[in-house]
């Protein structure tokens, strides 16, 4: 995970976007966001995620990784693109 989050980083650094003040959760999120508009997937984020979040970075990056990874995958099954 550290070092897909440190790839995630160095990609594009022109495509840059911040989502929230938490580095590790913001890298997730510009990944999972790029995934998902490669795909045809309108997205919305609204992440009020603070720096120091007082719990383990990493395991809020998994987790919320594993949450946008799911609904990729549940629009990718969705048709009609005009629907996701």
């Amino acid at each position: 995970m550290v070092v897909w989050l440190l790839m995630c980083r160095s990609q594009e650094p022109h495509a840059y976007k911040k989502y929230c003040e938490n580095t590790t959760v913001n890298a997730a999120i510009m990944h999972y966001v790029t995934m998902a508009e490669r795909n045809d997937i309108k997205v919305t984020v609204s992440a009020n995620i603070p720096y120091n979040t007082g719990a383990d970075e990493m395991q809020l990056a998994i987790a919320i990784s594993n949450l946008l990874e799911n609904a990729i995958h549940a629009c990718e099954k969705v048709q009609e693109a005009a629907n996701r």
